[in-house]
């Protein structure tokens, strides 16, 4: 399932695309008379290079880094007789943990050290856990200042993390070790300006794609073939950037990542309607 972003649905009319060969699939759908399926549609490689020729113009700020996110759902500890507590006295009031997968933190891992010129590679959890608090600090936009952030290396080895606040500070166990994360408004615009430099926006495409796929050649065969898997689903277009972009989304899909683009604006973009929104759009879409 692609959803297609509010940019591309004001283009397309539609809010989401699926693709699929499996007719008993179809078949689900079309007992339904309301509900039968129109012919899809195959992107060309003609499609592919305006969008290559529109990601080189000055329709599209300048791409200079990477945000890889795995977003962790908060336990909150809190009884001081309970297990955790006795297991995890150090901070002798409530607190936060998530746990860490082992195979994902060893793919996380490669990627930060592949990509660390360029990228971000970072856990993300709130330090909070009621759903009123949610929808509160997101209606404000809020959600950063309220989350805690550690970098995907520096919890090499470890089970759990710990922490009581929003920001840097924790301790990751087994055995506790306290663990300085990062300030991550802070650590993006320094990586935006330490970062590597681009020829354009297609280069940095495919500069990430050739190194996620390094990353995952060096992973166990388990691993690769559980990308290779993923790589089955997707259709693949003949051309560089569509393949680039099918890579970097599959390989989100697999390591269960959230992707985002860091950019900066050196000139003023080209003249259209509602520019920023469409701008946005893009980006969000990519």
């Amino acid at each position: 399932m692609y959803p297609s972003g509010q940019f591309l649905e004001n283009d397309l009319g539609i809010d989401a695309a699926v693709f699929s060969r499996n007719t008993q699939f179809w078949d689900l759908w079309n007992k339904n008379r309301k509900m039968r399926y129109k012919a899809g549609l195959r992107l060309s490689p003609e499609l592919w290079d305006d969008a290559e020729r529109l990601l080189k113009s000055d329709m599209f700020p300048s791409f200079k880094c990477n945000v890889f996110i795995q977003d962790k759902r908060p336990e909150s500890v809190s009884s001081p007789n309970g297990r955790e507590r006795k297991e995890f006295p150090h901070w002798k009031q409530p607190y936060f943990r998530y746990r860490i997968d082992q195979h994902q933190q060893g793919i996380l891992n490669r990627l930060e050290e592949k990509t660390s010129s360029y990228a971000v590679v970072v856990y993300a959890c709130p330090s909070f856990w009621k759903r009123k608090d949610l929808w509160g600090f997101v209606s404000r936009r809020k959600l950063i200042e309220n989350s805690n952030f550690a970098q995907a290396h520096r919890l090499q080895g470890h089970r759990r993390y710990t922490f009581v606040r929003s920001g840097k500070h924790g301790y990751a166990c087994s055995e506790p070790v306290k663990i300085e994360g990062i300030d991550i408004l802070s650590e993006i615009r320094r990586t935006l300006e330490e970062s590597l430099e681009f020829k354009d926006n297609v280069q940095f495409l495919n500069t990430l794609a050739r190194d996620i796929k390094t990353v995952i050649e060096e992973l166990d065969h388990e691993s690769r073939e559980g990308f290779s898997a993923v790589q089955r689903g997707i259709e693949y277009p003949e051309h560089e950037l569509g393949r680039s972009i099918m890579t970097i989304l599959a390989f989100n899909l697999f390591a269960n990542i959230s992707w985002g683009i860091g950019y900066e604006i050196k000139h003023e973009p080209a003249k259209n309607h509602n520019i920023n929104g469409q701008l946005k759009g893009l980006i969000d879409n990519l």
